[in-house]
């Protein structure tokens, strides 16, 4: 049910001119993820990516990786081992490669 709210929302959001945050913001919604303490910015030593430089890292990576139902792929990479530690800015998984990226995820699948 939530995979097709989701996908719904996506198909939605092509057809007019939508922000990226408003995206994120419905996703948030639609999934009932609740406002947690998780931090990884404070910490970091290097400039944070931001939305567009996340996206492309995940998005080459759902493409690389998924089947034909992007949805479903979207989740498992998000929910993967490697989505950790792409979202660790400290370590230099997030500056690797698409192939290594790929090649790291189907090792852990």
């Amino acid at each position: 049910m939530l995979q097709e709210k989701i996908s719904y929302s996506c198909n939605r959001s092509e057809e007019i001119s939508t922000s990226i945050e408003k995206i994120a913001d419905e996703y948030i919604r639609l999934a009932g993820i609740r406002k947690g303490t998780f931090d990884n910015i404070s910490t970091c030593r290097f400039t944070v990516p931001d939305y567009w430089d996340m996206g492309d890292v995940y998005s080459r990576l759902i493409t690389d990786v998924g089947g034909a139902d992007r949805i479903a792929s979207l989740i498992e990479v998000y929910h993967s081992e490697l989505s950790e530690e792409i979202q660790d800015f400290n370590s230099a998984l997030y500056y690797q490669s698409r192939g290594y990226l790929a090649a790291s995820y189907r090792g852990l699948a």
